[in-house]
């Protein structure tokens, strides 16, 4: 297998200033045998102190959000980055993380455009080999590649709509060529979401 420290050139960790407890425990948890490029902080975004936009219905939790993956997206395109890993602070991995992640790298297909190390299944993902299904309607945003044009794509959509970021990602993505294994490799980590403020 190729090295994965080249397989995204880009690997970040969004998290809020005031919750340096969530960036702690996700380090806490970080697998001793990470393969890839150590992830760099992305700063989150508070977005009950930025005004909306004047037809934004989704509360200002989902908005600080959007523009906190926007930027991820943003940045990496500015500094000419063609693939980018973007986890959120509450991402948890399997125990056995990289042995799955090396049998899912083996057989995932060669063009895939995004990867969904974690997430939820809005509708049922298409069997492509043992262990690998193709996403027709991904969400979660908490753990996820992109690579090639669709960085830019997404962002553009973003860019443009109204809603949770990655609501809007699920189908959109399914046009393009997003994959993930057949069981996630990552979860959600329990608590009250600073988006929703509700506990998941």
């Amino acid at each position: 297998m190729a090295d994965l420290k080249k397989m995204f050139d880009r690997c970040v960790v969004i998290s809020l200033a005031t919750r340096p407890d969530r960036l702690i425990s996700f380090f806490d948890n970080f697998p001793q045998n990470w393969p890839f490029r150590m992830p760099m902080l992305a700063k989150g975004v508070n977005g009950a102190k930025l005004p909306t936009p004047y037809t934004w219905e989704e509360g200002t939790g989902a908005y600080g959000c959007m523009l906190a993956h926007r930027r991820v997206l943003e940045s990496a395109m500015e500094d000419d980055k063609g693939s980018i890993l973007i986890m959120e602070d509450d991402a948890r991995f399997v125990p056995d993380f990289r042995q799955r992640l090396d049998t899912f790298l083996a057989d995932v297909p060669d063009d895939w455009q995004a990867l969904f190390f974690g997430g939820q299944h809005g509708k049922e993902p298409k069997a492509v080999k043992s262990g690998v299904v193709r996403c027709v309607q991904t969400t979660r945003t908490h753990c996820y590649g992109l690579r090639g044009q669709v960085i830019r794509d997404l962002y553009r959509l973003w860019c443009s709509s109204q809603g949770h970021c990655d609501n809007l990602a699920g189908p959109f993505l399914a046009h393009y060529k997003p994959y993930c294994a057949s069981s996630f490799l990552a979860s959600q980590a329990a608590g009250v979401s600073d988006i929703t403020h509700q506990t998941h």
